[in-house]
């Protein structure tokens, strides 16, 4: 009789384990989309109607830092960003040519004299419209020449020197009402004084 209890309370224990245990903060609900309307009925009497429809998916925008107006304001373009026919470049998506710098390229700049990034694409089906930039440069300004290239201006100051300053810029191109982005390049700006050295090697970010 009393290793019969013992079973029993030991079940018990067991039991009370298993059914108080928290459910993990990690788990997942895969949910299922119905082909018609239905009503999902449970026991504690609450019904629910399931459409037939998934929800649609948000809207993929362009970059938060990309702007079109020079800084400041900062403000972010809010442009949707179309499916594309094909993922290869200088077809629909521009296609960053030279003298466009390198990805992570260090570009260095000397106080009052104005520092040009010439930014160039190529594309076949669709036209050239604007370029896109952001980071840490003050009062950066941007322009277009005659040859479809697009230059981001700056001239640093005193208080800039020996500072580092990142800049990042995409070029935006339009087929009929869709519009393309090329891919995204950041450069780094460290401000000298003219013989090549740098006071403090400070970087500034965004």
């Amino acid at each position: 009789m009393t290793s019969d209890l013992n079973q029993l309370l030991q079940l018990l224990q067991l039991f009370s384990l298993v059914t108080t245990e928290p459910p993990p903060t990690n788990a997942s609900i895969v949910k299922d989309f119905p082909q018609m309307p239905i009503v999902l009925e449970y026991n504690n009497g609450l019904a629910v109607k399931e459409n037939s429809e998934a929800p649609a998916a948000p809207p993929r925008r362009a970059p938060r830092w990309a702007t079109t107006t020079p800084p400041p304001p900062r403000v972010a373009r809010q442009a949707v960003d179309y499916p594309v026919p094909s993922c290869h470049e200088r077809i629909y998506l521009p296609k960053l040519v030279y003298p466009t710098p390198e990805d992570r390229a260090r570009i260095q700049a000397e106080v009052e004299k104005v520092l040009e990034i010439r930014v160039k694409g190529e594309v076949e089906r669709g036209k050239l419209r604007d370029v896109l930039f952001g980071g840490s440069l003050n009062a950066a300004t941007k322009s277009r020449t005659a040859h479809d290239e697009f230059v981001i201006s700056w001239k640093p100051v005193a208080s800039d020197l020996g500072n580092n300053y990142s800049i990042c810029f995409t070029l935006e191109s339009q087929t009929d009402s869709c519009v393309y982005y090329s891919d995204v390049r950041c450069v780094v700006v460290g401000v000298g004084d003219g013989t090549g050295s740098f006071a403090s090697g400070q970087r500034r970010g965004k």
